[in-house]
């Protein structure tokens, strides 16, 4: 069994949440970097939850960004919303 590294480990991290309605937005912000990443869900879901989706996201955009810094010719991100597929 391999064990993986948590890509967050030592990394200042702010959680914020944000209620709306009947909807909450969850924003995770590495400090280091000023990358962002935002999960929204309703109210009654459990904030550990969205918590978890968003610090999710903020590694994948992480990793992203590690990858297309370090060399690998990937396509560019496009600008705007969403990603293409």
């Amino acid at each position: 069994m391999t064990t993986r590294r948590d890509p967050l480990e030592g990394r200042e991290i702010i959680v914020e949440f944000i209620k709306r309605g009947e909807f909450q937005r969850v924003i995770a912000v590495d400090v280091e970097s000023g990358v962002e990443a935002v999960a929204t869900g309703p109210l009654k879901a459990a904030k550990s939850d969205l918590e978890h989706i968003a610090l999710g996201k903020l590694t994948r955009r992480l990793q992203q960004d590690k990858s297309s810094s370090s060399g690998n010719k990937t396509k560019p991100r496009p600008k705007g919303r969403g990603l293409l597929a």
